[in-house]
C-alpha cells in the first residue's frame, strides 16, 4: 500500500531526518552535512531556511511574471541582503582588457559593493587582490554563453549590473548609479544608463559606436528605452540560480522597456578603422541571423523585416537623433554615410547567418 511522502517517523535519526526533509521541502535541494548541524529547533531551522539564498533562488527560478519578481523585491528589501550592488564585467578576452574599469571601481569595493570579472580566456597577468573583487574564468566561452551563466555567480545583492570590457565607467558612474537605484520604486525591475564616446573618436569608430548606441548616446533624450549591454542595472530577483538560455539575457533583461538615466554613463572605448568596423558588424549580423534561424517561428519573415528595418527605419531614426543631439558638433563629416555602410554590412551578416549559421563569429565579438 502506498504512503504519502513526509518527514521521517520517530527514531534514533529522527532529528537529522526531519531536517533533511524540511531542507528539501523548503529549498528543493538535498541538504549537505553542514545544513543539518543547525543549533536551533525545527521552527527556527525553517525560519532561517526561508531567509536563505537557497530558498530565495527557488522562489526566483519559479517566477514566471514580472509580478513575481516584484514580490521577491518586496519580500527581501535591500537591508536584508549582504550587498547593495554586484557589478559584472563580462568578456570573452583576458581580464586585463578590463583593467581600466577595475582600477576605476576597485577603491570603492567592499561589503556592500562587489565586483566579478567573468571571462572566457585565462590571462598570464596576476589578478589584483582587492576585497570584494573576484575573477571567474570559463575557458572557451563566448560573451553570449557567459551572460547566460550570470545567475550561477550572482551574489545576494539588491541589484546587478553588467558592463562590457571596453565600456569604462566614468568618474561619477558609481555614485550616479547608486543614487538612481535608491530612488526607483519596487515595481521598476531595470534601469539603463548611457554611453559616451570620449576616446575612440576616429571616423569609423564613431560610425561603429552610433550604429549600436545612437539611442543611448550620452546624454539621451528618451525617458524610456530598451537596455544596453554597455551599462544596464537590473534586479537580482530577475534570476535565481538557473542559467538563462542563450540570448535570453539579451531578450528578457535588455529587451524590455525601462527608464533611462544620464547619471551613470560609460565611456565606450572601441578603436576601429574601416576594415575592423566592417568585419565587426558582419560578425554581429552573423550571430543575429543565426539566432533568428534557431529561435524564431518564422525566420524568413523575421529576417526580411530585420533587414528592412536596419536599412530603412533604423537609419531614419539614427539621422533624427544625430540631427538634434547636443554633442552632434563632435561628429566628423560623413558620419551618416559611414553608418549606412555599417547597416549594409550588418544586413549582409544577418542574411549569411540565417543561411549558414554564425560559425565562430560569437567568439570574436567583444
Amino acid at each position: 500500500m502506498s504512503q504519502e511522502s513526509g518527514p521521517p517517523a520517530d527514531g534514533p535519526a529522527a532529528q537529522t531526518g526531519d531536517r533533511a526533509w524540511l531542507f528539501r521541502a523548503v529549498t528543493g535541494q538535498t541538504a549537505a552535512a553542514d545544513h543539518l548541524s543547525h543549533p536551533g529547533d525545527a521552527a527556527q531551522f525553517v525560519t532561517d531556511l526561508l531567509a536563505s539564498s537557497d530558498y530565495r533562488n527557488r522562489f526566483r527560478d519559479a517566477a514566471r511574471e514580472d509580478a513575481d519578481i516584484v514580490a521577491a523585491v518586496e519580500l527581501w528589501p535591500p537591508e536584508t541582503r549582504p550587498h547593495d550592488l554586484h557589478i559584472f564585467v563580462v568578456t570573452g578576452d583576458p581580464w586585463s582588457k578590463s583593467r581600466a574599469s577595475i582600477e576605476r571601481l576597485a577603491p570603492r569595493l567592499g561589503d556592500r559593493l562587489v565586483m566579478t570579472v567573468l571571462t572566457g580566456k585565462a590571462d598570464d597577468e596576476p589578478f589584483p587582490d582587492v576585497p570584494g573583487l573576484e575573477l571567474i574564468v570559463i575557458p572557451g566561452q563566448s560573451i553570449f554563453q557567459l551572460r547566460a551563466r550570470l545567475p550561477e555567480f550572482m551574489k545576494e545583492s539588491a541589484w546587478v549590473i553588467s558592463i562590457e570590457d571596453h565600456s569604462v565607467p566614468t568618474q561619477d558612474w558609481l555614485d550616479g548609479l547608486l543614487a538612481t537605484l535608491a530612488t526607483v520604486p519596487s515595481t521598476c525591475l531595470a534601469v539603463t544608463g548611457t554611453a559616451a564616446n570620449l576616446t575612440s573618436t576616429k571616423p569609423w569608430a564613431w560610425a561603429n559606436f552610433l550604429f549600436n548606441f545612437y539611442r543611448h548616446w550620452h546624454p539621451a533624450a528618451a525617458p524610456e528605452l530598451g537596455g544596453t549591454v554597455a551599462t544596464t542595472a537590473f534586479r537580482r530577483d530577475m534570476a535565481g540560480r538557473r542559467p538563462f538560455a542563450i540570448h535570453a539575457f539579451e531578450s528578457r533583461v535588455l529587451g524590455r522597456s525601462m527608464p533611462v538615466s544620464n547619471a551613470f554613463p560609460v565611456n565606450h572605448t572601441q578603436h576601429t578603422r574601416f576594415i575592423e568596423a566592417t568585419l565587426h558588424v558582419i560578425d554581429n549580423g552573423l550571430v543575429y541571423g543565426a539566432s533568428l534561424r534557431r529561435n524564431h517561428l518564422r525566420p524568413r519573415s523575421a529576417l526580411f523585416h530585420s533587414v528592412r528595418h536596419v536599412l530603412g527605419g533604423r537609419m531614419r531614426d539614427i539621422a533624427e537623433v544625430l540631427a538634434v543631439h547636443p554633442r552632434r558638433a563632435e561628429l566628423p563629416p560623413g558620419t551618416l554615410a559611414r553608418i549606412r555602410w555599417i547597416a549594409w554590412c550588418h544586413s549582409l551578416g544577418a542574411v549569411l547567418g540565417a543561411l549558414v549559421g554564425s560559425g565562430r563569429a560569437h567568439l570574436r565579438l567583444e
